[in-house]
Order: structure tokens, then sequence, then C-alpha cells
């Protein structure tokens, strides 16, 4: 299966590289036509980072805050295996009636916490943001269907007394399927 992995350099979100520790992924845009051709040809497509409900952000981009996914490539995206890990894409999956699993709002940063008013601190968003994309990636790897995904991130919260930041974290995880949140 041809996979295609796009995370732009951010250090923010460098938790997320667990993901694909011995794989490459594209870290800045090879322009538009490109990127189309290989979006199109890739059977799995993994999109991590930041962004918004309008698509995935590269946040050091030459030129400034540079939508990398957005609208434009949501036809090339459909009927393809898809994980979006960044913040509200399940809006965007939902928006353009996507089939795959997504993040809502995941905090990782500090400024997110003080929006979404979730007390943490640096220390704990460091620690949780690893341990979130272990657990996370730890489910995707065995679970039979990327379906089950939301709900195994769920049941660990069932396990220990978690802080506020992981449960918001650990419950923002969803299966769309053609534009459609399913439940666990």
């Amino acid at each position: 299966m041809k996979k295609l992995i796009i995370h732009p350099k951010d250090p923010s979100t460098d938790f997320l590289k667990i993901f694909y520790l011995n794989e490459s992924a594209i870290t800045e845009c090879p322009g538009n036509s490109k990127l189309r051709k290989m979006i199109r040809e890739a059977e799995e497509i993994w999109l991590l980072g930041h962004g918004t409900e309008w698509g995935l952000l590269d946040m050091y981009s030459k030129f400034g805050v540079l939508e990398i996914v957005g609208s434009r490539y949501a036809e090339f995206l459909r009927n393809k295996k898809v994980i979006g890990i960044w913040c509200n894409a399940n809006i965007f999956a939902e928006k353009y009636k996507l089939t795959g699993l997504f993040s809502g709002m995941v905090i990782s940063e500090m400024q997110e916490s003080l929006d979404w008013n979730i007390q943490t601190t640096e220390e704990e968003i460091e620690k949780e943001n690893l341990n979130f994309a272990r657990d996370l990636s730890s489910c995707i790897k065995y679970a039979d269907h990327l379906s089950e995904v939301p709900g195994m991130m769920k049941r660990r919260l069932e396990k220990e007394n978690c802080s506020d930041l992981v449960k918001f974290n650990y419950e923002s995880i969803y299966w769309i399927e053609d534009g459609s949140t399913s439940g666990d």
C-alpha cells in the first residue's frame, strides 16, 4: 500500500513523529501540482501537525503560515484511507465528506490550554502529548479497523485518574465516514 505522510516542520508537533519513525514524511509543501499528484497516487494518507477546520497548515513556511492541504485537495482525499491529526481535522472531514480517523481540538501548546480553560503546565503538555501520540499510535496499530480507535482511546481513560488535559485530548479522536461522525 502506497502511504503518504505529510507533517510540516514544527517543534510543537514533533511528538507526532512517533507515527512514522521508520518512514519518511513531507515536511514542506512540494508545490500544488506535485502534492496533488502524490495525494492521487497514495492509497493511505496521514496528515499531521497544526491546522484549522479549513485544512492542514505549515506554520513555518518561507511564505508565512501556508495552508498545505485544504479544500482544493478534498476531492483527492475521498476513497482513501485518511488519518488527520490536527486541531479541528474532524470538522474539515465532515465539511468535505471524507472517511477516516480524525482529531478534533488537541491541546499541544500552553496558549491552547488557556483558550480552552484547561488547567495544566508546559511540562504536563509536553509529557502528555508524547503519551497521547504513543497511545494513539498503538491503538491504530492494534485496531482491526480504524473505526475502533476512538473507543480504544476513551477506554484508556478508564484505567487511571486522568488530568483534564488527558481527558480533553483522548476524547478528541473521531471516526468519520462520508462526512458523518459515528459513535464508538
